[in-house]
């Protein structure tokens, strides 16, 4: 429940970030444009309450379509798997088919005169600052979780050379924040001396390994019967475990 709790808080924030960027964007652009194109002074009244401005519905679909289509792109979690050019090649998407999505609802409600400047400094702010921050959140992510902070209790089940070899990756790459706890193996009993990784039991004491280690991740690297592989992933889900194989 904790954990679900702050997933919703983080998420509730990096909206209230977007909502606050694509608001400055829209700003910004009348506050460019205003004197040429523009029936009104600009302010935050008049941009988003002022009756009289009739390109309000268009400000307000625009915020609806950028938080549904960034959180389809899942550009609301925090994924550390993922590069930050891949996470930017999402915020890219988002903005251009949002930004269609506007032309769009601006044709059908026959909305007069929208400045096609104003519009494409709107897309193009909102790119930017998106982008921008979330780079910035990256890096903010990336620096903590390589201290330690929220790392996840991972468990290997199988201590081969590929079980060693995926421990090593691991190391490498501390900004992943998966701490190895360590093995499980049906035939390996002794200590990973290499590694200093204690092998923790066999494949059939997983269920109290897993509650007792408060382990978040599972690693399946070796070759075992269907009823064992099983076993194991029916006990993850029970347990909400994630598994990689």
């Amino acid at each position: 429940m904790i954990k679900i709790g702050r997933r919703v808080f983080i998420k509730i924030f990096y909206i209230l970030i977007d909502i606050f960027f694509l608001g400055l964007s829209i700003y910004c652009a009348a506050l460019i444009r205003h004197v040429e194109t523009l029936p009104f002074d600009v302010s935050i009244y008049n941009l988003f309450v002022n009756p009289k401005n009739d390109f309000r519905f268009v400000f307000y679909c625009w915020f609806v379509v950028m938080i549904y289509l960034n959180n389809t792109n899942r550009l609301y979690e925090t994924r550390r798997e993922i590069f930050e050019l891949e996470e930017i090649w999402n915020v890219f998407k988002s903005s251009v088919f949002s930004s269609l999505l506007i032309v769009v609802i601006i044709y059908i409600s026959r909305i007069e005169y929208f400045p096609r400047s104003v519009f494409l400094l709107i897309a193009a702010f909102m790119t930017l600052t998106f982008s921008l921050w979330r780079m910035v959140k990256k890096a903010c992510v990336s620096f903590a979780v390589s201290r330690g902070y929220n790392n996840f209790n991972v468990l290997i089940i199988g201590a081969n050379k590929v079980g060693q070899s995926l421990v090593k990756e691991i190391r490498k790459r501390p900004q992943l924040g998966l701490n190895v706890i360590g093995f499980i193996d049906d035939y390996v009993t002794r200590k990973i001396e290499s590694l200093k990784l204690p092998v923790l039991g066999t494949t059939s004491d997983f269920g109290e390994i897993a509650k007792r280690q408060f382990i978040d991740k599972v690693f399946i690297v070796g070759h075992y019967h269907e009823d064992v592989f099983m076993d194991i992933l029916q006990k993850c889900k029970r347990q909400g475990i994630a598994v990689r194989v």
